[in-house]
């Protein structure tokens, strides 16, 4: 009787920090949609970006984006896949507004990125998987 008190209790005290680990869901404001990098595609921004990603974002997401950084481990929630189709699927004014704005376990970087610095990031993310030639040579 003892050990099914223990257990019921153990699971009860769980049960919000996993709705807490499988909630994913991070919806930017319908607006951010509309937001638009009006910078300069070229070299010096795509290089902007990756120097200010390995600055500031790989000690969470990676290297490569994945959500696999040493600080990942004590995380909750985890960093997101960067690589991955949701975030992927996002428009660039929502990555914008999600790294500008942060949320638990993710700070917000408005206050120490420039503008230019958070759209070259969007861009950089957006474009993980992808040479600087590749992206060059779509625009």
């Amino acid at each position: 009787m003892k050990t099914r008190l223990a257990l019921l209790y153990i699971t009860l005290m769980m049960l919000p920090i996993l709705a807490q680990a499988q909630d994913t869901s991070w919806k930017a404001p319908d607006a951010a949609d509309t937001m638009q990098n009006q910078f300069a595609l070229n070299k010096q921004f795509l290089s902007l970006g990756e120097k200010t990603f390995k600055s500031n974002c790989t000690t969470c997401h990676g290297k490569k984006g994945k959500g696999n950084g040493p600080a990942a481990v004590a995380l909750n929630p985890k960093p997101a896949n960067l690589q991955s189709d949701r975030v992927q699927n996002e428009s660039q004014g929502a990555l914008f507004w999600k790294i500008s704005t942060g949320k638990k376990g993710m700070p917000s970087w408005k206050s120490a990125l420039s503008k230019k610095q958070l759209w070259a990031v969007v861009i950089y993310v957006k474009n993980l998987t992808k040479s600087k030639e590749q992206i060059l040579s779509k625009n």
